[in-house]
């Protein structure tokens, strides 16, 4: 799935795919948590959040994967020291009016914060 997100940059389409895809996996196990956190997931995960920024379906997709890897503690510490918290917000703000986007934006949030350095990274963002 990674190798094929980081082939396929520049379509948002499979971007979303590979999110969507990277999410079920890793709904299935901590083990298949685990892989994708140390596969580099998390940095491309981030990397196609920055890339597509004005693609809700991208969006709601990488917010949905967070929510999942976020599930694990030394995912959060990951998520948040990579930047994932503020890539995390950038799509709250720029999709507003798309409730998918919002629903998973706040489903991540909820599980970064279970960590204490990322609760004061989301209250510092506002």
């Amino acid at each position: 799935i990674l190798a094929n997100m980081e082939k396929d940059k520049s379509s948002a389409e499979a971007q979303a795919r590979g999110c969507a895809e990277l999410a079920t996996l890793a709904a299935s196990s901590e083990r298949n948590r685990a892989t994708i956190a140390a596969e580099g997931g998390i940095r491309v995960v981030i990397d196609a959040m920055k890339r597509h920024e004005k693609s809700a379906e991208m969006q709601q997709q990488a917010c949905r994967t967070f929510t999942v890897l976020a599930s694990d503690e030394d995912n959060r510490v990951k998520i948040g020291a990579e930047g994932g918290i503020s890539t995390v917000i950038a799509a709250l703000k720029q999709h507003r009016g798309s409730v998918e986007v919002q629903e998973q934006g706040c489903g991540a949030l909820g599980h970064l914060a279970g960590d204490d350095n990322n609760r004061a990274k989301i209250g510092a963002a506002g």
